[in-house]
């Protein structure tokens, strides 16, 4: 997962509002303690996670962002697929030794892994 630690510390510029980029049909808008990424297409969906090294990247960032009291949140077409940092946890990923991670709704999630699977 591609997402640089320098977005950590530009929330920190934001004293109030956020900051939005577009770039095409993706953005990230950047707010003081949260950064949401909305994809709308599997392609970028597929460069930001496909990677064969994904778990230890999610605990990284999400340590990360967990110490630095910021949250990430991934979107596909608006729908929540991860949810990570300050103000996320799940028992589930607990388990796997990865805390402040949190999935989206198991329906959504279900239906992206059913795109994202299909070439």
């Amino acid at each position: 997962m591609f997402i640089p630690a320098a977005m950590i510390q530009a929330t920190e510029l934001i004293r109030n509002g956020s900051i939005e980029i577009q770039i095409g049909e993706n953005s990230v808008k950047l707010e003081r303690d949260h950064i949401l990424v909305n994809l709308s297409d599997v392609e970028s969906l597929r460069t930001l996670m496909d990677r064969e090294d994904i778990l230890p990247q999610v605990k990284y960032l999400s340590e990360e962002f967990s110490r630095a009291g910021k949250t990430l949140e991934i979107r596909y077409r608006n729908k929540r697929i991860v949810y990570l940092g300050a103000a996320a946890d799940s028992l589930v990923f607990k388990m796997l030794g990865i805390d402040h991670v949190t999935v989206g709704n198991p329906l959504t999630v279900y239906q992206f892994l059913r795109v994202w699977g299909k070439d």
